[in-house]
């Protein structure tokens, strides 16, 4: 396992020609308001540290897990990384840089101020918002971070033009809300200001942002051997699970470019309901189905390593091995419930032992019921 551990600040992380990429399938954004809240209290916090006179002060924001893509032309300067872990608070830092654009641009200010207003925001914007490349003559403009399937679109319209559109999936609401929030410390932040004061603050804000806030960024040649590593990043959020894992390789390998979005979208449904109660409960039902199939148990540290092995192992089996899993879930979610899964039983005694199972639960004794 080649790892290359880099504590570093976020202007390193994004720095000239470096962009982000979630895996097409990993989890949603997740970020509720009280993780907002606790985000913009730390970077309040050392902000007003160094307006009141330090410059060494610094605040560490958890670990990020990545994976270098190759490129395919040697021509190409771009350095592209794919984000196994770390993607809310990356996330969740450029759609901030990209509330404070919106919120410098939406101030009056005089034709001075105004020329230091756009300087700034192009200084910002290409720092954490998009990347520009001359490509056969024409400047082309790359975000510096792209989403998974479900939030590309709606997060790039978000922070490269500043839409924000209604939307029923839960991801989109969530980064709905986080602008709402975001906006608002800005307007505390700021309350009372002359337009010289935020000028020279968000730029001071800026600034801490870029140098002060930390990063133990982990760069690693192969992806599955950072999926293992996941297990040992603290995501402040909420960490990647076993289940988030598998869900992102299992439908990375399944869509080969010429599936269906139907099909498509049908799995990461079933992905959904698998894991939607949460790391634990989750945990239980891939430790359980695994046992039933496998006729063994599986360590929780090995789950994601062991079950890719025994159930993804072809391309061409994963669309049936994923609805096979549901159905095995959704059994063992009966019988842990002590409801007979079955609709015609011919057992005697049934309610009896219907009784037994659930009175004398036990997980592992329900996953060889199946």
């Amino acid at each position: 396992m080649d790892v290359k551990p880099n504590y570093c600040s976020l202007e390193q992380v994004f720095s000239e020609n470096t962009l982000l990429k979630v895996p097409k399938y990993q989890r949603a954004y997740s970020w509720q308001k009280d993780n907002i809240d606790q985000f913009t209290s730390d970077i309040e916090g050392l902000f007003r540290s160094f307006q009141s006179g330090s410059v060494d002060d610094n605040h560490f924001m958890g670990g990020v897990v990545c994976v270098r893509i190759p490129n395919k032309d040697v021509l190409d300067d771009k350095v592209v990384y794919q984000l196994v872990d770390g993607q809310q608070r990356l996330s969740t830092t450029v759609l901030l840089i990209s509330r404070l654009v919106h919120f410098l641009k939406g101030m009056k200010l005089n034709e001075d101020n105004s020329g230091i207003r756009e300087r700034r925001v192009a200084k910002y914007r290409s720092k954490f918002i998009e990347f520009v490349a001359e490509e056969n003559g024409k400047d082309v403009n790359f975000p510096r971070i792209t989403l998974s399937r479900r939030d590309k679109d709606y997060y790039h319209n978000v922070v490269l033009n500043d839409v924000i559109g209604d939307s029923d999936l839960a991801s989109h609401k969530l980064i709905k809300n986080s602008v709402n929030k975001i906006d608002s410390w800005f307007k505390k932040l700021f309350k009372d200001e002359s337009e010289e004061d935020i000028l020279r603050s968000s730029d001071i804000l800026f600034r801490v942002i870029s140098s002060a806030l930390k990063i133990l960024m982990i760069k690693m040649s192969d992806v599955n051997d950072a999926y293992r590593l996941f297990q040992v990043i603290n995501d402040r959020g909420r960490s990647l699970t076993a289940g988030d894992l598998l869900r992102a390789s299992s439908l990375g390998m399944y869509d080969n470019g010429t599936r269906h979005d139907s099909d498509l979208e049908s799995l990461e449904n079933i992905w959904d309901s698998i894991t939607v109660d949460g790391a634990s409960a989750t945990d239980n039902k891939l430790i359980a189905y695994y046992n039933a199939h496998v006729g063994k148990t599986v360590r929780k540290s090995a789950l994601f390593e062991d079950f890719n092995k025994e159930f993804f192992k072809s391309t061409h089996d994963i669309k049936n091995e994923i609805e096979d899993l549901s159905t095995g879930v959704s059994l063992y979610q009966s019988l842990s419930k002590g409801k007979w899964p079955y609709a015609n039983s011919h057992l005697t005694g049934y309610q009896k032992r219907n009784y037994t199972i659930s009175s004398l639960y036990s997980s592992t004794a329900i996953a060889y019921l199946y």
